[in-house]
């Protein structure tokens, strides 16, 4: 009897020498290369530049690790979105993710050192989404180092969305150090 040997799919071409598994996707619309893509980033960036009420001192004046904590997590949130709106499988890609894993990984351990809602002793509800980082974080890099890109985009969008955008807006309810931040504090307690 004669075997003949099975016609093996062929793999994506390599997205320039990035490692085992990662292959750059050619279907993707580079944002920072488009009109809205760029428009987009830029209107982040000036929302964030002009805000009239934007003062630091609360976040520069809060106890440690706060003010490193949200400085971090406002970088982990630029660079989500980069790559959320960005090429993928680049070397850039690859880059840029090692520092969102790095940036997201120390929000998630200075997250434990914060505890100003106190809702079950010393922790809260927010304090439920630091197990979900760290795990979001090690399945995420190893669905990509697997070569599960699919898989891996799926997790980090999600992480990006959940601790990044979702987390980050809670950190805006009156009370908060980004609250008086961002909005501002008089005085006397009130809002400016």
């Amino acid at each position: 009897m004669v075997f003949a040997p099975c016609a093996a799919r062929p793999l994506p071409p390599r997205g320039g020498g990035l490692g085992r598994g990662f292959y750059q996707s050619e279907q993707i619309v580079l944002a920072e290369r488009t009109p809205l893509g760029r428009s987009a980033l830029a209107a982040i960036a000036l929302a964030f530049l002009t805000t009239p009420a934007f003062a630091t001192s609360p976040l520069l004046d809060a106890k440690s690790p706060i003010p490193g904590h949200a400085l971090i997590a406002l970088a982990a949130v630029v660079l989500g979105l980069w790559q959320v709106l960005g090429a993928k499988g680049t070397r850039r890609h690859r880059i840029v993710g090692w520092l969102f894993v790095g940036a997201m990984t120390y929000v998630a351990v200075t997250a434990l050192f914060i505890s100003d809602l106190k809702t079950w002793g010393y922790f809260s509800p927010i304090h439920l989404l630091i197990p979900v980082t760290l795990a979001g974080l090690f399945f995420g890099v190893r669905d990509a180092r697997r070569g599960n890109i699919r898989g891996h985009a799926i997790g980090m969008i999600t992480l990006f969305f959940l601790a990044g955008i979702v987390t980050g807006a809670f950190t805006l309810l009156p009370g908060r150090t980004m609250h008086d931040t961002v909005f501002g504090v008089a005085d006397n307690g009130a809002m400016k």
